[in-house]
């Protein structure tokens, strides 16, 4: 039995599902990601397969009061369960009224949209629910940005686990499977894999594609895959209004200037704006699940691959095409001078400074620095490492 569950839609992804079904498996699972990321679609999918009974409630505005929230989840828990929970007042109650309703039956009890919470009375009711939790309820939740509870205590004991926008990503062959079984529009492998990396496997950038291609044919679905970019209409417009729309200006301005540079870490970002306290900015990002991810050497950031590409986009429209290439070339020295020449090279080639773009690949052919070694023909997916490779190629006869 179910109660309040959406109807599951997308992709039946066993990698993810199986921390939400495990029986044995922690009791606490947070989905956290950026919008779009397909963390509801998910959810409900578990909720719909789950062996036990499942209570979903979405939170809101009006869930921010501790009585609301303990109120809202009540009525969810007990309408899956068929039981009598009683009205408890805080959540020390509702534990107790939940342990003996789950006697004899376990209990998937989904709360999503609980960043809604963040920084009210109901955040702390939260953390005491996932510690007093009994133990035949799991707790799924989801989330934009990390919970206030103390999250890396429980995954320490084992009782949580973390699906973030890394694990949520499509894999090509996942993309293959959805457009063939979910979408009924097969696309090729290649076309797939291409897709994948434009789109960096982003639930929400999937699904605008099928949206703009939908009842073309087969060749005109491949060759959208060769033309998907920033200026995707439906895609610019989800971003802009889910993503860039939530951010004060000083973030804004720091986004577009610093999609410039590619690896981003806090001096770099600093050197070129002028400023300190970029390191602080980027953690801040990171942490929100804002399009932001730490590197695995946990010494630099990169922005999401769909949100480059549209920053890059309106960095021309809003500033103009000579004062991108000044901020690209300003990136470009900066970047080589930290060790970083294939982010220097590209940041060249979108200045259209080609003599530069020509003396460092001489530089590598000539092996003058093996170790910085710039290679091209991994990024053919990127029209302006594009054109660099045709420029070299065309040298060499």
């Amino acid at each position: 039995m179910t109660s309040g569950v959406r109807e599951p839609g997308g992709l039946h992804r066993p990698r993810l599902l199986a921390p939400l079904l495990d029986q044995h498996g922690a009791g606490v699972v947070v989905v956290i990601a950026p919008p779009g990321s397909g963390k509801t679609t998910l959810l409900s999918r578990a909720a719909a397969l789950s062996a036990a009974p499942s209570a979903w409630h979405v939170a809101g505005p009006e869930d921010r009061s501790a009585t609301a929230f303990v109120a809202r989840v009540t009525r969810a828990a007990a309408a899956a369960t068929g039981q009598d929970l009683g009205e408890p007042r805080a959540v020390a109650e509702l534990a107790r009224a939940l342990e003996k309703a789950t006697s004899a039956c376990r209990l998937l009890l989904v709360l999503d949209d609980v960043h809604e919470l963040e920084g009210h009375p109901a955040a702390q009711e939260l953390d005491e629910l996932l510690r007093l939790r009994p133990p035949r309820v799991r707790i799924a939740l989801g989330t934009r940005r990390p919970l206030a509870a103390n999250t890396p205590r429980l995954m320490v004991s084992g009782e949580l686990v973390e699906l973030d926008h890394e694990a949520l990503r499509f894999r090509s062959w996942e993309v293959e499977e959805l457009f063939r079984q979910v979408y009924g529009e097969p696309l090729s492998p290649e076309a797939a894999a291409a897709l994948t990396r434009r789109t960096g496997g982003w639930a929400a950038g999937l699904m605008l594609f099928h949206l703009s291609t939908s009842g073309k044919s087969a060749a005109e679905r491949e060759r959208a895959v060769a033309d998907l970019g920033g200026r995707s209409r439906l895609l610019r417009s989800y971003l802009t209004r889910t993503v860039l729309d939530e951010l004060d200006r000083d973030r804004r301005e720091f986004l577009l200037a610093t999609c410039t540079l590619g690896t981003l870490t806090g001096p770099l970002c600093d050197e070129l704006l002028g400023r300190e306290g970029s390191a602080a900015v980027l953690e801040e990002l990171a942490s929100r699940q804002f399009f932001t991810t730490l590197s695995e050497d946990g010494l630099s950031y990169r922005y999401h691959q769909v949100l480059q590409t549209l920053l890059e986009g309106l960095l021309v429209e809003e500033r103009g095409t000579r004062a991108a290439a000044g901020l690209h070339a300003r990136s470009a020295v900066l970047l080589e001078d930290a060790g970083l020449p294939r982010e220097a090279l590209r940041a060249y080639a979108l200045a259209e400074d080609f003599a530069s773009v020509g003396r460092m690949l001489q530089q590598s052919a000539a092996g003058v620095a093996t170790d910085e070694c710039v290679t091209v023909d991994a990024d053919r997916d990127d029209p302006w490492l594009a054109l660099v490779r045709a420029r070299r190629l065309q040298r060499a006869g």
